[in-house]
């Protein structure tokens, strides 16, 4: 089963676009598994007045090409949600994304709220240009329509011409052997002409080129911090605990898919025990060291034998109590999860 996922978080680069004087916010997360691509995006803190445009920008021969995404609908409290099927949306391969853009629609120029890079951040303005739906379906079967067919066609007609020179050389019968030369020739150019439809393969399936392994994650040291700070400012500080370790500190988060789960746990939010937590108290803690080396998921939920045993096998391997230093059945507390950067 190959699967592929990245995420960008989104900040404010244009401004004016404030809600209530709060800076805008938000994450994108894109996935591919066996060949089906999901686009997830989260925004807060948009101004209501103004229309925008979601794009995913592709570098395309020294420009970058916006796909439309939709309009993003952003609600009274300056909020919006957009998940969509990307599977069949262009010619380009997936893994070709450098950018998310939030673009305001009516601006005159390419003006952006908000944006998130996948790797480093790029001058995508400059050579910006919208990708149209129609131009996906001319360009696939334009270059299958191959004249390569016809060529053989074209090659035999000089063998017909054979006879006026052998009518009008009838004492040289060596002239007929040059004739025979002639058939070698037309192999050099049809054979090279058929190379050209390689082409069409390579933009038809965007998955072709990805790399068959189980499971691929493609993420990195820098966007993963960016991540967690994007999360950081759109949240609620807290101490949880009364024996606080002050070389963490922590934030609550009410918004699941916030939750900055590893690679190899990206599916655990389905589990019959991630689902009765949240449903039971419908908020996670996040909380990163001091030193900035390691984050720590946390999960409310009560002390118990049998669920240390579920929290274990989802790599949740610490319940830390609310009130007291060591877990005794009953306490209210969290499992917690200790991710390294």
């Amino acid at each position: 089963m190959a699967y592929s996922r990245f995420f960008m978080p989104l900040v404010q680069e244009a401004k004016g676009y404030e809600f209530n004087g709060r800076q805008p916010a938000g994450r994108c997360i894109v996935e591919v598994r066996d060949g089906v691509g999901k686009l997830s995006v989260w925004v807060q803190d948009l101004k209501i007045e103004t229309r925008y445009s979601l794009f995913l920008v592709f570098a395309d021969k020294g420009q970058h090409v916006g796909f439309d995404m939709g309009t993003l609908a952003v609600d009274t409290k300056g909020k919006a949600e957009v998940k969509r099927d990307i599977t069949n949306i262009h010619t380009f391969n997936i893994a070709e994304v450098t950018a998310v853009a939030v673009v305001a629609t009516g601006a005159g120029n390419v003006t952006s709220p908000l944006c998130g890079y996948r790797d480093a951040q790029v001058s995508w303005r400059h050579s910006f240009r919208v990708w149209k739906q129609e131009e996906v379906r001319v360009q696939v079967p334009t270059p299958v329509p191959v004249p390569v067919a016809e060529e053989p066609k074209t090659i035999e007609e000089p063998l017909v011409p054979v006879v006026e020179e052998t009518s009008v050389v009838e004492e040289l019968p060596p002239p007929v052997a040059e004739a025979e030369p002639v058939v070698e020739e037309p192999p050099i150019p049809v054979i090279e002409v058929v190379e050209a439809p390689p082409p069409p393969p390579a933009l038809t399936p965007p998955q072709a080129t990805r790399p068959q392994h189980n499971i691929q994650i493609e993420t990195t040291h820098t966007n993963t911090q960016q991540l967690l700070e994007a999360i950081f400012s759109v949240n609620t500080p807290c101490e949880p605990f009364t024996n606080q370790d002050h070389h963490v500190k922590w934030v609550q988060c009410d918004r699941l898919e916030q939750m900055p789960l590893p690679p190899d746990c990206l599916h655990h939010n389905s589990e019959p025990f991630m689902l009765r937590a949240w449903a039971d108290h419908e908020h996670f803690l996040l909380g990163i060291t001091e030193a900035g080396n390691q984050y720590i998921i946390g999960v409310a939920g009560t002390y118990s034998a049998e669920d240390k045993i579920h929290a274990k096998r989802l790599g949740f391997t610490q319940f830390k109590p609310l009130k007291k230093e060591r877990p005794r059945t009953g306490d209210e507390g969290y499992w917690l999860m200790f991710v390294g950067l």
